[in-house]
């Protein structure tokens, strides 16, 4: 599996996603999008129906939008929207949900109605989550994405004791896809990928700068 650097836009603004979205369409195939409804987590954020339509350029990359949410389930129909029918789930739109095992009560049904939606299922697993949750839900997820910081904030330091459970997953749970999220940038990035993560999701350490096209691909280049 090749490793892979994502962009990650968290905004509330529907214009400030859709410049974000234009500036990598050539950049990068896949983005990551931070989904937050203020009960979850305390911000607020565009919904996923801002993707939607030629303007919401949802359908320009593959997608992986981050449910930072409770009832999960009521986003699926427009994450389905999202997508091309002509060319399945095989392109752009949303390819790839990630939640959260404390957002819902019933955690498991609510991976198995995603599952059936035929969007892969991701879980992400907070830096006080433990990675034996994973042993609940190994047949229904494909993804983990580790949390390096607490989720709803950009700009927090990240935590490098969450690198702990990448090995300890890929002992256990050999076929789960690992990102990591929160906090990554130029000064661990190199440490993130040689503890064996998958893909890294980088957010403010891009748009931060003078220039996130030209900083993402100084990240790639540190692969």
């Amino acid at each position: 599996m090749t490793q892979k650097v994502i962009p990650a836009i968290l905004t509330s603004d529907p214009e400030d996603l859709r410049a974000k979205l234009q500036l990598f369409k050539a950049e990068s195939e896949w983005m990551h999008i931070d989904i937050m409804d203020g009960k979850f987590v305390s911000n607020v954020s565009v919904s996923v129906r801002d993707l939607l339509a030629p303007e919401g350029r949802g359908k320009d990359f593959r997608l992986e939008i981050h449910l930072m949410v409770q009832n999960p389930q009521a986003y699926l129909k427009d994450c389905l929207a999202t997508r091309d029918p002509a060319k399945r789930d095989k392109d752009r739109g949303v390819g790839r949900i990630i939640v959260h095992q404390e957002a819902t009560g019933d955690i498991r049904k609510a991976l198995r109605e995603m599952k059936a939606y035929g969007l892969e299922v991701g879980i992400a697993l907070n830096p006080a989550t433990p990675i034996n949750v994973l042993a609940l839900h190994a047949n229904d997820v494909a993804s983990v994405l580790i949390m390096g910081v607490t989720p709803g904030l950009q700009g927090q330091e990240f935590m490098p004791s969450v690198l702990e459970k990448i090995p300890a997953i890929k002992k256990d749970f050999p076929h789960l896809q690992i990102g990591v999220d929160g906090g990554v940038g130029e000064e661990n990035i190199s440490t993130i990928f040689q503890a064996g993560a998958d893909y890294a999701v980088v957010g403010s350490k891009i748009f931060a700068t003078q220039d996130p096209v030209e900083a993402f691909k100084k990240l790639e280049e540190m692969l």
